[in-house]
């Protein structure tokens, strides 16, 4: 089988010119994210009632700590950007503090499982969503809640074998407000590099007395 040289340039031409015309529009119009935390603030640990249907009880007290996922522009960027697509988060690694030692340890978990937006469904969450410029999105992680003894992880679904992970008690019975567990996420998108962030939560004794903060080495 002979092959054309011509035919063959003029097809290594073209998926040149398309790959180089691909990599102009990112660098010109391609958007970015960053990740951000701060669990000293309301808007990452944010208070709320859950309505419930029961007797002389119209809520529960709770608390869903979550990061910020805002859609960002490169320094040189003065035009506007595209939106971010297929936006997702997950939840890559759970390992629970010593109380002994400080250090944190595994615990088991080999999975990757979705997280929630905040807001927004489950489906949201599995096959992503838009985020424009200048818009931001919360990812929730954790919740607490004043009839619950434990963490409960803002996870699309969650096997029944990592619950007693999150429990303060099945963990350190006795010391409950020494369990802390080390929390890493990984925010993906349909054209950006995936970022991490991990997050240590702290019981301290009580679904309201938690401490959330950043993790770093």
């Amino acid at each position: 089988m002979e092959i054309s040289i011509p035919l063959l340039l003029g097809w290594l031409l073209g998926l040149f010119t398309r790959s180089l015309s691909s990599a102009v529009d990112f660098v010109l119009r391609g958007s970015v994210f960053r990740i951000e935390f701060n669990g000293d603030e309301k808007e990452y640990r944010l208070p709320v009632r859950i309505p419930v249907d029961l007797p002389r009880k119209e809520f529960f007290e709770a608390i869903y700590v979550r990061v910020k996922i805002v859609c960002d522009r490169h320094w040189w960027q003065i035009w506007p950007v595209k939106s971010l697509t297929a936006c997702r988060g997950f939840l890559i690694g759970v390992e629970s503090r010593n109380p002994d030692t400080g250090e944190f340890e595994s615990v088991g978990f080999y999975d990757s499982v979705p997280l929630l937006w905040s807001y927004l469904s489950k489906d949201d969450a599995v096959s992503g969503i838009t985020i424009p410029e200048g818009v931001h999105q919360y990812l929730d992680v954790i919740s607490t809640q004043e009839n619950r003894p434990d963490f409960d992880p803002r996870t699309t679904t969650w096997p029944q074998v990592y619950r007693l992970m999150f429990d303060p008690k099945a963990n350190l019975k006795g010391r409950e407000a020494d369990f802390a567990l080390k929390l890493t996420l990984l925010v993906t998108t349909a054209n950006n590099r995936g970022k991490q962030i991990s997050l240590v939560a702290e019981w301290n004794g009580g679904w309201n007395q938690i401490k959330v903060y950043r993790w770093k080495p």
